[in-house]
């Protein structure tokens, strides 16, 4: 059996050398995930899924730059497919085996994902699966494919990751398959390019526009469209912050996944080296930024009654915060 794992493009090697990179509990992207977990450093989640060319799951993990990584886990009799359920149940009145158990469950809201799962608890894993490296854990698992996303070439690391592969594999008899996502011309979906190659693909290789700005100013555009995006996302979701009130019943789901994929964009800006450049906030407010948007997102899902007026003046202080921060209108 063999599924996909959505990651920028620089972890290329690190996959390649190390296997899947799990993911502390309290660092994956559902906030439900590690709450009210005792020991959050001891659970480690391989998160997979059976699908690689998911629109979605492109604009989550990387915005269509990153890449989709094809891992070989026949061997792996442990990975289990992720069950979604409506109900969430605290874990702090779990024992550790109620923990992992719970752990391959997940909201409902998230079944498109189709994801399959490895928990690792320190104390109890089966030190053969896992490779333990400093602070980090992964699963081992051989790579089978690249999959590089539609606008990948707009990565800075792009060309470096093509040569990458092509040395690897004029250096390794068991070789990683590659190719390219297109855009299938008769409806609203993504397919490999059968046409890509890597060597190709490193001689007709034209650095975007981009790569002739400095660092910084690269980074400076960048916050110009996250503030700018941050603007088109209030102004598309800002109504459901108070309509939710009134229709408590209703989940609000198209609000809380569009805002929540922007919390995750900032997340991916605040990877890059972005102190002291100008015009740009500092690291702790844009952290604030995207605890708000977490927060709108959080309150889209969940809420089912309960004190409005609380909830309104949430809303409208977080609302307040990020455009003071991003200085929006």
């Amino acid at each position: 059996m063999t599924l996909f794992k959505y990651t920028p493009i620089e972890f290329i090697p690190s996959c390649i050398e190390n296997g899947i990179y799990a993911s502390r509990v309290d660092k994956i992207n559902d906030p439900y995930e590690g709450r009210g977990i005792r020991y959050p450093d001891q659970y480690r989640v391989v998160c997979l899924t059976s699908s690689s060319y998911q629109m979605l799951m492109w604009a989550y993990y990387g915005n269509h730059k990153g890449c989709c990584i094809e891992f070989d886990v026949s061997g792996i009799e442990a990975i289990r497919e992720v069950e979604y359920v409506k109900e969430f149940h605290a874990h702090e009145d779990m024992t550790t085996e109620q923990v992992v158990e719970s752990l391959y469950k997940k909201g409902y809201e998230w079944r498109h994902e189709k994801e399959y799962r490895l928990v690792y608890h320190g104390p109890t894993a089966d030190k053969k699966l896992w490779k333990e490296n400093g602070e980090n854990v992964f699963l081992l698992a051989p790579v089978k494919k690249i999959i590089f996303g539609y606008t990948s070439e707009m990565d800075e690391n792009y060309p470096r990751m093509l040569k990458f592969l092509k040395e690897y594999n004029a250096k390794h008899e068991e070789k990683i398959e590659t190719t390219k996502c297109r855009l299938m011309s008769n409806r609203y979906q993504l397919e490999g390019d059968k046409q890509f190659s890597l060597e190709a693909e490193l001689q007709s290789y034209k650095p975007t526009n981009s790569s002739t700005m400095t660092n910084d100013e690269t980074i400076q555009q960048s916050f110009e469209e996250i503030r700018e995006e941050a603007a088109r996302v209030l102004f598309r979701y800002g109504s459901a912050f108070t309509d939710i009130v009134e229709k408590p019943d209703e989940k609000h789901e198209e609000a809380s996944r569009g805002l929540f994929e922007f919390a995750e964009k900032i997340k991916g800006f605040l990877t890059k080296k972005i102190d002291n450049i100008s015009g740009i906030p500092s690291r702790s407010d844009l952290e604030k930024v995207c605890g708000a948007f977490t927060g709108l997102s959080h309150t889209m899902y969940v809420y089912k009654g309960g004190d409005p007026f609380r909830l309104l003046e949430d809303n409208a202080r977080r609302e307040k915060e990020i455009k003071t921060i991003l200085k929006i209108q």
